[in-house]
């Protein structure tokens, strides 16, 4: 017999007026995982390790907030629960143990530093200091890089990972397909910064692409849909049905899944296989293949075989169920929105507003510091390439600019 879903609230669930109880190490798994998927829309199999630093660290902040905030004992109980988890399901076990054996204060600092959490601040243990969290955000403009040479691609990784390490808004990878190393960041000049240190102080000569901008993809519409998965895979019978519903959801939101399946056959393995399911499908969109944000996918309904339903049929269900309803959903393509200040003196402001709008900016204020005046605009990241070479020309050199990612928008 097929041990069915307990549809009772589980006890490890906080509850209004509830005494929290000890977490265990799955109810801590999950809350890391979802942080992870919520706040970086990644998933175990595209996160990097800072990627799961960070989203260790919102699981330390949301708990220390709620139970373990004045209690030292527990939060460092607490700590080390996390700790463990990371040594057993998330970093690996060589990773995780050395967490353990090189103190867990230590190496949690690490993780929470972004936060501004006390436990890399000095103060007095009676009175711990809440610092302001400090906002990292995710790249928002990559290109790709290669040595000129190709003995250097080793020195040219090791490069990389010692850049990465340093600046948190800075990331690397090598694309599986084509084998090219791309670099992430900021902008443009954040990117020049970065190969230029690449050959002073690593003294590795690189090849540059043009930088191509990251996109993003979500849905305009609520649509439901049902997916039926039935097939024979080496002999053996695969079945499973999912009906969910996708909804969009205001910028900024990330992504969520909702379970409100009532089918009391629906045990937990066919539930966990059907969030992986949509949880992948997050990370390629309908238009172009980027992940796709602030998108709700709502779980309405399953069909089950006694004989044939499998973890995999449904997880393979729920993905097909996803696609086919976001490629109803009216899916639109997102592009990054940059927040720029400009400052030049006051006789040029006319070119530079003129140079704005041409790129498609929305000037937002104007204010005057002395005989300098600041212009804040909000631009499209992709009309911002070689601006700082046009801001020179138009200002005679004396206009400077600072940019900052602010939001995805319709392109």
């Amino acid at each position: 017999m097929r041990k069915k879903r307990n549809l009772t609230p589980s006890p490890s669930v906080r509850q209004d007026n509830d005494v929290r109880t000890e977490p265990g190490v799955e109810e801590i798994k999950q809350s890391v995982l979802g942080n992870l998927h919520v706040h970086l829309a990644k998933t175990p199999q595209t996160a990097t390790q800072n990627d799961w630093y960070t989203a260790l660290s919102y699981t330390v902040r949301d708990r220390m907030i709620q139970q373990w905030i004045q209690t030292t004992q527990n939060f460092t109980e607490d700590i080390t629960v996390v700790a463990y988890l990371s040594s057993e399901f998330l970093l690996g076990p060589q990773l995780g143990n050395n967490l353990i054996n090189l103190g867990i204060y230590d190496k949690f600092a690490q993780a929470t530093k972004q936060l501004g959490l006390h436990l890399d601040t000095l103060c007095d243990q009676e009175k711990p200091i809440l610092l302001e969290p400090i906002q990292i955000n995710e790249p928002v403009i990559s290109m790709a890089v290669e040595p000129k040479i190709v003995q250097d691609q080793d020195r040219l990784i090791d490069a990389l990972g010692k850049l990465s390490d340093e600046d948190p808004t800075f990331k690397f990878r090598i694309d599986e397909e084509t084998g090219q190393t791309i670099i992430s960041g900021m902008g443009e000049l954040h990117l020049e910064v970065i190969v230029g240190r690449i050959k002073r102080e690593f003294y590795v000569d690189t090849n540059q692409g043009k930088p191509q901008v990251v996109y993003r993809e979500t849905v305009m519409q609520v649509v439901k849909h049902e997916e039926l998965f039935q097939k024979e895979l080496a002999g053996q019978q695969h079945f499973a049905g999912v009906k969910i519903e996708i909804s969009p959801l205001s910028r900024g939101s990330g992504n969520q899944f909702v379970d409100r399946c009532e089918d009391p056959e629906l045990n937990e393995e066919f539930l966990n296989a059907i969030r992986e399911g949509i949880e992948d499908a997050f990370g390629s969109g309908p238009l172009m293949g980027y992940p796709l944000i602030d998108v709700k996918a709502t779980l309405l309904g399953v069909k089950i075989s006694e004989m044939y339903s499998n973890e995999m049929a449904f997880r393979v269900a729920a993905s097909m169920a996803f696609q086919k309803a976001c490629e109803k959903a009216n899916p639109i393509l997102l592009e990054p929105i940059m927040s720029a200040e400009i400052m030049m003196p006051e006789e040029f402001m006319g070119e530079v507003i003129s140079d704005l709008n041409t790129r498609q900016s929305k000037i937002e204020q104007i204010t005057s510091k002395g005989t300098v005046q600041v212009l804040t605009a909000s631009v499209p990241l992709s009309k911002m390439f070689g601006y700082s070479t046009s801001l020179r020309s138009v200002s005679q050199g004396r206009g400077t600019f600072t940019m900052q990612f602010s939001h995805y928008d319709k392109t």
